[in-house]
């Protein structure tokens, strides 16, 4: 419940300071607001924000400031890099905080049954990426039965409709091609 508060605090900190700059007041009254109309009170002390501004940084690395000249207002640094990335990996939390939370609760949150997207290969694929190394690995594509060895150069990784792809250079024609990371099985690096 800890851990789901919190989160849950740096959520609310978080889309406060999205819509435009604010004082630490008008953030506590965020803060309460909230509390008056939820099971968790989210109210807190100057000392336990100035805590959760460097956990936002080093957990989800975005940066919150106020040190603009003659100015109490705490923003949010933007950089375009991680923002996307940042927002998708505190929905998640969120989201998996709120269905561990409710659980107990019958049939109030539906989950559909879905096959796993092809994550296990995520962190071997990185590597090889980033370290420019070529991967072999055995294909099945979609709507057919017989698998494929690949050999390739990859060169990156791309999310369409929930599912993950991997961009490579396939070494048997040298064409730019995408695999589907749920269709991609004994990997080698």
């Amino acid at each position: 419940m800890l851990k789901q508060t919190f989160l849950s605090r740096f959520d609310i900190i978080i889309k406060r300071l999205e819509r435009s700059p604010a004082t630490f007041e008008e953030i506590e009254s965020r803060l309460r607001t909230i509390s008056d109309f939820g099971d968790n009170d989210f109210v807190i002390s100057r000392r336990t924000f100035q805590r959760d501004v460097k956990d936002i940084q080093q957990q989800l690395g975005i940066e919150i400031k106020n040190k603009r000249k003659g100015d109490n207002r705490y923003y949010i640094v933007q950089n375009e890099d991680n923002i996307q990335t940042n927002r998708r990996i505190l929905d998640g939390l969120q989201i998996n905080n709120t269905i561990t939370a409710s659980k107990n609760k019958d049939n109030i949150i539906l989950l559909e049954q879905r096959k796993a997207n092809g994550i296990a290969h995520f962190n071997g694929l990185l590597f090889a990426i980033k370290n420019k190394r070529i991967v072999k690995f055995t294909h099945t594509k979609y709507y057919e039965v017989d698998s494929t060895f690949r050999t390739v150069h990859p060169l990156a990784l791309k999310e369409s409709v929930g599912i993950w792809y991997l961009l490579a250079i396939d070494t048997k024609d040298n064409l730019l091609k995408s695999f589907g990371l749920d269709k991609i099985y004994t990997l080698y690096i």
